[in-house]
C-alpha cells in the first residue's frame, strides 16, 4: 500500500512517498511556504494513508485538515498510531514526535541499541535500547541556527557560512571566529559526546546519523555506523504498519 510520511520540523516539512514500504521520493517545503506551495499534493492520487509527526502544532493542524479533505485517504498523526516504544522514562508528553519516530525505527527495524544524532534546526541525540526503551538524550543548538542567531547580533557576520573541514584556531574576525567555533562544535564537540555515550552505554550501541544537515557532515564525523538521512520518515511509515 502506498503511503505518505510527513515530518514537520522547525524550519522545513519533509514529505516521503512510500511504495510498498520502499521510500521512493522525498520532498521538502519550507514551513513559511507551506500554505502557498502545495507541491506535496502531487501524491494525492497515489496514496491511501498519511502519517504526520510534528514539532510545530499549527503546521500539523493545517496539514491534517488539508489531507482530511481528500476522499479515500486515511490520515493519522503520530499520536493516533499504536506505539510499542516505551517512552515512560521521559517527561510525559514532552518527547518530540520526530525523535519518537527515529527511535522507533532503530528499535523495530534494526533491532539494535542505538544513539540517534539528528542534525536539523536543533541538534538532538536520542538513545534507545533494542528492547524498545527510550533512554533519553540531549537537545543542542542547531549548526546553522547558531550561526545565523549570532549573525543577528553582529552585523559584520552577516555573510554566508563557509564550510571546509579544517578549523582555523586563530580566527581574526568575529565572523570567522563564529564560523570556526561552530565547526569546532560539530567536529570536536559531537565526536567527544559520541565517545562519552559509547563509554557510558557500551560499545554495542550503534550510532545513527540523520536529519537535514546530515548530508553535509556525515563524512567528517567519527564513529557513525549508519547514515540514515530520512530516519523519521521511515519510522512514521513503519508505524503505519501497526494499524
Amino acid at each position: 500500500m502506498n503511503s505518505l510520511a510527513c515530518d514537520i520540523g522547525n524550519s522545513f516539512v519533509k514529505f516521503g512517498f512510500f511504495k510498498d514500504n520502499n521510500l521512493i521520493i522525498v520532498m521538502s517545503v519550507a514551513i513559511k511556504d507551506l500554505k502557498k506551495n502545495k507541491s506535496y499534493f502531487f501524491f494525492r492520487d497515489k496514496i491511501k494513508r498519511v502519517a504526520i509527526a510534528s514539532v510545530v502544532s499549527e503546521a500539523k493542524d493545517y496539514l491534517l485538515k488539508e489531507f482530511q479533505k481528500i476522499k479515500g485517504i486515511e490520515v493519522y498523526s503520530l499520536s493516533d498510531l499504536p506505539l510499542d516504544l516505551d517512552i515512560s522514562l521521559y517527561e510525559k508528553n514532552k518527547l518530540g514526535e520526530d525523535r519518537i519516530a527515529c527511535g522507533y525505527y532503530v528499535y523495530k527495524f534494526y533491532k539494535k541499541n542505538g544513539i540517534v544524532v539528528d542534525l536539523g534546526s536543533a541538534t538532538t541525540i536520542s538513545c534507545v535500547r533494542k528492547d524498545g526503551v527510550f533512554l533519553g538524550g540531549l537537545i543542542l543548538p542547531g549548526i546553522f541556527t547558531s550561526y545565523y542567531f549570532l549573525a543577528k547580533i553582529k552585523e559584520i557576520m552577516k555573510e554566508n557560512f563557509i564550510f571546509h573541514k579544517e578549523i582555523n584556531y586563530l580566527a581574526r574576525s568575529p565572523r570567522e571566529g563564529v564560523s570556526e567555533g561552530i565547526k569546532f562544535f560539530v567536529f570536536e564537540g559531537l565526536n567527544y559526546l559520541l565517545k562519552r555515550y559509547r563509554k557510558s552505554l557500551g560499545k554495542d550501541f550503534k550510532v545513527f546519523l540523520t536529519g537535514g544537515l546530515s548530508f553535509l557532515f556525515y563524512r567528517h564525523l567519527k564513529g557513525i555506523d549508519y547514515f540514515e538521512p530520512y530516519l523519521s520518515l521511515k519510522g512514521l511509515n513503519l508505524l503505519l504498519n501497526n494499524i
